[in-house]
């Protein structure tokens, strides 16, 4: 029986040949030959991104070597001063955002205009308002899904530096100049650039694949490049949030905005715990995320109701999710990239 001809089940509710949508053998090469193709502009497109993901891996640990090659400076980094944090500062923009930045330009240079950052107004400013407070619910979410899972790890024996660090209290600032500059290294900074990095150049280069495959690997990058078990689970989950608020709203600020809020509201705890080792601060955290997770939920209804379809993806070129990820993930760029920050994971166990 041939599956353009007769014997598949006869005409359905489905489509013709049971289920199975009619081509000509003539069609049936054409899509085979275009889908081809939209596999080798994956592939390409990987390769181009990924090698930002391994730039990063590269400076990073050039970074690292030189603050710890020099003890002095070392000395300064580690201390109460304001030095570290404009290291940090630096490191983003070094490590971070000239790679993609590079990407960006590589990109655009080889199809111009291929790749735009939505550096403009959201669509429609009250979506916004609410895909914004959504989203900040959904990465409060991701935090607690990241708690269960170190818990998780714990009741198993393992332990992580990454883990060890976060809850080994934060400096208090002194004064209201150091809080400004905690607050501009941890908050301000990373949602400008890692937003431009990942929502802009990786998920703006992949959205002509599919809005939703766009995400979920800009998500994946987003994940990885965090490198370590205490929030690679959270970036993710956060990183899928920023995406659709990214791709509904048509602005990197709305997405930058939810990257801010999350790490500031983080910041200022972390502070509070330092500050007053007592119950408070913890009673005060039991208060606060599940008031914004629930807050986030509202919010998401609120706009399912005023949007009908207000969650619907533009496809892309090309079928099937899955095969385009498996093809993105084959790239040498990507695999190196990815097997260098699996390591620093791995590395991030203690033993």
């Amino acid at each position: 029986m041939s599956y353009y001809g007769n014997g598949m089940g006869g005409n359905t509710p489905y489509g013709q040949y049971g289920g199975f949508e009619r081509y000509s053998p003539e069609e049936y090469e054409r899509k085979r030959a275009a889908d081809k193709s939209v596999r080798v502009d994956v592939f390409r497109t990987s390769a181009v991104v990924c090698c930002g993901v391994c730039a990063y891996v590269v400076l990073s640990n050039l970074y690292s070597r030189l603050i710890m090659h020099f003890p002095a400076l070392y000395s300064l980094y580690t201390g109460p001063t304001v030095f570290g944090a404009f290291c940090d500062m630096l490191y983003s923009f070094v490590c971070v955002g000239l790679p993609f930045l590079l990407v960006l330009a590589v990109l655009n240079g080889i199809s111009p205009g291929s790749v735009r950052v939505d550096f403009g107004k959201p669509y429609k400013m009250s979506n916004a308002c609410l895909l914004i407070v959504a989203a900040l619910g959904i990465c409060f979410f991701g935090n607690v899904v990241g708690s269960i899972l170190i818990n998780f790890f714990a009741s198993l024996g393992m332990e992580f530096y990454s883990y060890r660090e976060a809850v080994s209290g934060t400096d208090i600032p002194n004064g209201f100049g150091e809080a400004a500059v905690m607050v501009i290294r941890t908050a301000v900074i990373p949602a400008i650039v890692e937003e431009f990095a990942f929502r802009g150049v990786v998920l703006g280069s992949l959205r002509k694949f599919g809005d939703g495959f766009a995400i979920a690997m800009s998500a994946l990058l987003f994940g990885l490049l965090h490198g370590n078990f205490t929030q690679v689970p959270f970036a993710i989950i956060a990183g899928t949030a920023l995406g659709f608020v990214y791709v509904l709203t048509g602005s990197i600020w709305a997405s930058s905005t939810v990257h801010f809020l999350n790490n500031f509201i983080s910041v200022c705890y972390s502070v509070m715990v330092a500050a007053d080792r007592g119950s408070s601060a913890w009673l005060l955290s039991a208060l606060i995320t599940p008031s914004l997770i629930v807050l986030g939920v509202g919010a998401l209804i609120l706009y399912l109701l005023r949007n009908k379809n207000g969650l619907r993806l533009r496809p892309g070129k090309g079928s099937g999710v899955s095969g385009k990820a498996l093809v993105f993930m084959l790239s040498p760029s990507f695999i190196l990239g990815a097997a260098a920050l699996i390591k620093n994971m791995l590395d991030d166990i203690v033993r």
